[in-house]
């Protein structure tokens, strides 16, 4: 589990720090304050520590857009021993070591450092993270099936193919994801496969359909956005591909409340069936922290100097007076940001 998240110059995160005391957090804010970015900064992490080769981004775009001159850098720790840095070491001629244990070459654009007891390379890489946007005109796209068992794209893409592909191969798990769907999205009584045939020279791409309390048959593309983001957020946990991070922007993208409530519910029972499994997700509904212990939100806003300020919900100074008269939705809905640029203001006080 990522217990800790450090950000220097990564984007708009100047000087951050972000705890995670849970396996579930939920960053709620304005928007433009660093929500966004935090999950990505934990993506490019958990990304580069699987691999002993990774793909270095280009800097330049995730660099602070001050004027600051400091190193770029993001650090995740998993313990007190454990951890993964990612650098840009802009004061040494674009040119440093990329060293996790045992191993040292040369980069010309960026690096990666690690803090790790010896021996414990690779076991201890932060596992896939996956921080999917996705689109509902692509999870209900056909998709013909291209590996086994297919994979899906992070804007939803293949999400027919696997669910074919557990239809055929895995019923249980196929009957697991439609009775967890069914629970969130009553209206609907089955989810259907279906083959639809392509060009002479090309296979027969996969559909699903669905069969709801009005209609039968009815076509993905037909389904609202919401109903699709729900389907695909489930069978990315269930799925033979689950990820160890769940990166999640906008967790209440287009869902009712009621359907708010029915998510964060349903996630906190694959947190307790998976034991591996971290969620961290932002939000604008104060719905979704109602089904949130407090310590599991953090609240994110500007300074005065206009840069990105991050604390628990717990923080707040009036925390303790208000805790057992209002929900975390309502004392986040009631109390704000305004408070976390004093906060930051005694942070920097000598």
């Amino acid at each position: 589990m990522i217990h800790k998240a450090k950000f220097e110059n990564f984007k708009g995160l100047r000087d951050v720090e972000v705890t995670f005391d849970s396996r579930f957090t939920v960053l709620v804010g304005p928007n433009g304050t660093g929500k966004t970015s935090v999950l990505q900064g934990v993506e490019l992490v958990s990304e580069m520590s699987m691999s002993l080769t990774p793909t270095i981004p280009n800097w330049r775009q995730l660099r602070s857009k001050s004027d600051r001159s400091d190193q770029m850098i993001v650090r995740l720790e998993v313990d007190d021993r454990h951890g993964w840095q990612v650098e840009d070491p802009v004061s040494r001629n674009n040119t440093v070591k990329w060293a996790p244990v045992g191993i040292s070459r040369t980069e010309k654009t960026g690096s990666i450092r690690i803090n790790l007891p010896p021996n414990h390379y690779p076991d201890n890489n932060l596992g896939l993270s996956v921080r999917p946007c996705y689109s509902a005109a692509k999870i209900a796209m056909p998709t013909v099936t291209t590996t086994t068992p297919p994979t899906v794209q992070l804007d939803g893409t293949g999400v027919s193919s696997l669910m074919a592909y557990l239809k055929l191969r895995d019923d249980e798990i196929f009957d697991r994801v439609e009775s967890e769907f069914r629970q969130l999205i009553p209206h609907v009584q089955k989810i259907r496969m279906n083959q639809i045939s392509g060009a002479t020279d090309s296979p027969a791409g996969n559909v699903f359909m669905f069969d709801t309390k009005d209609a039968r048959h009815v076509p993905a593309e037909q389904m609202s956005d919401g109903t699709l983001y729900i389907l695909a957020l489930i069978v990315a946990v269930l799925g033979p591909h689950r990820p160890k991070t769940l990166l999640i922007d906008d967790i209440d993208m287009r869902l009712h409340p009621k359907a708010q409530y029915e998510l964060v519910t349903l996630l906190k029972k694959f947190l307790e069936e998976f034991p591996d499994l971290q969620i961290i997700a932002t939000s604008h509904s104060p719905y979704i922290l109602d089904k949130l212990e407090p310590n599991k939100v953090r609240v994110t806003g500007l300074g005065e100097d206009g840069s990105v300020v991050i604390a628990p919900l717990t923080d707040h100074p009036s925390y303790e007076k208000w805790k057992d008269s209002m929900t975390p939705g309502e004392f986040w809905s009631h109390t704000g940001e305004e408070w976390l640029k004093k906060l930051k203001r005694e942070t920097v006080s000598p």
